[in-house]
């Protein structure tokens, strides 16, 4: 029960990990016309790019949630081939 209720956990974390991961990128993208114009358009644009930045990430995560679990997703990203 309480392994169950640990690995569930986990696979969470990875989660957010997943789905902060484009809406990181999306947030910067966004501050760029923010901070160099900053009018009530350039902000409109920031938060468009900010809401479906957050919303790809999302759904990017349910989809690597539902076809394998998240921390065999990242491990992938984390191993590194040691060249002697």
């Amino acid at each position: 029960m309480l392994y169950r209720f640990l690995t569930l956990l986990v696979n969470i974390v990875d989660w957010l990990k997943v789905a902060i991961f484009p809406f990181a990128i999306g947030l910067a993208i966004a501050l760029i016309p923010i901070l160099l114009h900053p009018c009530s358009k350039t902000v409109k644009l920031g938060l468009i790019i900010i809401t479906l930045s957050g919303i790809f990430g999302i759904i990017w995560a349910t989809k690597i949630w539902l076809s394998k679990k998240p921390k065999h997703y990242i491990s992938k990203f984390r191993t590194r081939n040691e060249v002697d």
